[in-house]
């Protein structure tokens, strides 16, 4: 079997994990303002079940080469942040 390597590092990684999709895509927003392209995963099931809250959560995808300028950006901002 034949495993692919994306070594441009435009694959997707996982930033982070929301409860909520207002959340996922409010940080979705600030990041693509400022350069990041970004993607919600799960927002599909969030909104075939409207109001019952979707199972498992909202993963906000980047690139993996933008990754830690992701991170630096978000650094303070969110909920939790210190």
């Amino acid at each position: 079997m034949e495993t692919f390597s994306d070594t441009t590092g435009n694959d997707l990684v996982l930033y982070k994990q929301y409860g909520n999709s207002s959340d996922a895509y409010i940080a979705m927003g600030v990041l693509e303002t400022n350069g990041v392209p970004a993607v919600v995963d799960n927002s599909i099931m969030g909104t075939l079940l409207g109001g019952i809250p979707a199972v498992g959560s909202f993963r906000l995808m980047v690139r993996r080469k933008d990754l830690d300028l992701a991170r630096r950006l978000m650094s303070g901002t969110e909920p939790g942040d210190e």
